[in-house]
């Protein structure tokens, strides 16, 4: 990547490496704050996507330098496994902006999402960040989607709940829940946008071989001794996450996904956490987002998703002619 003609001749591109997340995490931070956004916590995603098996550093980041200084990072995340759009992350430091920096990175996530064979390029915009949306727009992305991310106090003594009648929520337990947490993961998100399935070889690895996994902040609920509903939590360098969280279709609307929270809330609270966060899709066809304000959560931020050249992109193209 180095040598890259579209960008200025002082800037230098290479990939990342495991030594450059503080910079990266700095860079992402700088940029949010430069469109008036309290940094959300990305470091254990980084950190998370960085070391799955399907992730290359070499190929799949991108880093533009002045010097010393970051400029911009890329990030490309896809799994032939899964198939589906070649998901990106491109930021850009505010003391870079106006010198094709985005442009350059966009085109470089294009060329391997073609080269790879996915199924188009999808990218994620804060809606604050005009000119990342402009961009987008005008390198003929198509906005698709909408998703927040969702965040809430917790009490030092946040009350566990209670599972509704006919429910039994437990802690995962090793060895016995790992195929069961697949399955539960499978038919809770199978009528979701854009969900693919996991092959179960690639589950496993991507969750119970991740470095932040926590079999201790997984909860499953049972229902008539079936698996029905499942949470997974995350407790990483001072922040709390909800990963994962879903009811199968038939369980849904008894407070099942209610409880779960409220259980994994009781659990990060005793480890010290003050606050917890997830994202959400703006247009989940579950409810979740009554379901997340009806336990106090609250919107953070908002993201638009915009695709180029996906089944999505193509329909709403198609629809606007």
């Amino acid at each position: 990547m180095a040598g890259d003609s579209a960008l200025p001749d002082e800037l230098t591109v290479r990939p990342a490496t495991d030594a450059d997340l503080d910079a990266v995490v700095c860079l992402i931070d700088d940029a949010d704050r430069a469109i008036g956004l309290d940094p959300d916590p990305i470091r254990d995603y980084l950190t998370w996507i960085w070391h799955v098996p399907s992730t290359d550093l070499g190929r799949d980041t991108r880093l533009v330098a002045s010097g010393k200084a970051l400029a911009c990072f890329g990030q490309a995340i896809w799994s032939p496994e899964e198939g589906g759009p070649l998901t990106t992350l491109i930021r850009v430091h505010p003391d870079h902006l106006g010198l094709g920096l985005g442009s350059s990175a966009l085109a470089w996530a294009e060329a391997l999402a073609a080269e790879r064979g996915s199924e188009g390029t999808r990218a994620r915009a804060p809606d604050a960040d005009d000119l990342g949306r402009s961009l987008l727009v005008s390198r003929g992305y198509v906005r698709v989607r909408s998703s927040w991310t969702m965040g809430r106090r917790l009490e030092p003594r946040e009350d566990p709940g209670r599972a509704p009648t006919g429910v039994r929520i437990r802690a995962f337990e090793t060895g016995r829940d790992e195929r069961a947490l697949h399955e539960v993961y499978e038919a809770s998100f199978a009528d979701h946008w854009g969900f693919r399935s996991i092959p179960y070889g690639k589950f496993e690895a991507d969750m119970y071989g991740a470095d932040d996994w926590d079999p201790s902040l997984a909860y499953l609920a049972e229902v008539e001794g079936r698996v029905a509903g499942h949470v997974v939590a995350i407790s990483f360098e001072g922040d709390a996450s909800v990963a994962i969280l879903g009811v199968v279709p038939a369980s849904r609307g008894r407070g099942i996904a209610k409880a779960l929270l409220r259980r994994v809330f009781a659990e990060l609270a005793t480890r010290g956490h003050d606050e917890v966060r997830l994202m959400v899709d703006a247009q989940n066809p579950t409810g979740a987002l009554a379901l997340y304000e009806s336990v106090g959560m609250t919107t953070h931020r908002a993201y638009d998703i915009f695709d180029l050249g996906t089944p999505d992109a193509e329909r709403l193209n198609a629809d606007r002619r």
